[in-house]
């Protein structure tokens, strides 16, 4: 199929019928192993398309793209989104997923950078899309500071199977294992 969302983005050329159809060419290049057609359609995006709301779903997916675009490859393109777009979301969008990357797979003098792009994130678009790049950006930053291998595990208390209270700090010293689960 990503043959054929290319194809119809060549055909469309502009407007955001060609912009999507680009941005399914990279999501089904990019599962499908097909590297090529997924480089293209980052690159034809940023070349033609900087101004359209389809940048967000790939400013978010490419987080996750380093197999099919590579690591260098993948900061560039979420550096560049940032940088051209006008849309304040995409912008958001890119940002976030820039200091996700630079957090996860970036050298480790790359964190400091990140940090300053999520703590920017969490002032300058507080309101974009109902504050949910904020409470990201807050998230992970807690998550940075407090969740970390080695570190204190915040103090929670719940019930067990049999209805009684307990507490985590009531096992501080102790090996314990909390298997958290749910329905989504």
């Amino acid at each position: 199929m990503a043959d054929q969302f290319r194809a119809l983005a060549l055909e469309l050329k502009q407007g955001e019928g060609a912009a999507s159809a680009w941005l399914w060419t990279w999501r089904l290049g990019s599962q499908s192993n097909r590297s090529e057609l997924a480089q293209e359609a980052v690159k034809v995006m940023l070349e033609q398309h900087s101004a359209s709301p389809q940048w967000k779903g790939l400013a978010g997916e490419l987080r996750y793209a380093t197999y099919s675009l590579g690591r260098a490859d993948t900061e560039k393109a979420l550096r560049a989104i940032h940088a051209k777009t006008p849309l304040r979301e995409v912008q958001a969008a890119a940002q976030f997923s820039l200091a996700a990357l630079l957090f996860e797979d970036g050298p480790a003098e790359a964190g400091s950078e990140a940090r300053a792009l999520l703590e920017e994130l969490g002032q300058d678009f507080a309101e974009v899309d109902g504050g949910q790049w904020k409470q990201r950006a807050e998230a992970f930053l807690y998550e940075l500071d407090h969740l970390q291998i080695g570190m204190l595990a915040p103090d929670f208390e719940a019930v067990d199977q049999d209805g009684v209270k307990w507490k985590l700090s009531d096992y501080r010293g102790k090996v314990v294992v909390v298997d958290f689960w749910g329905f989504w």
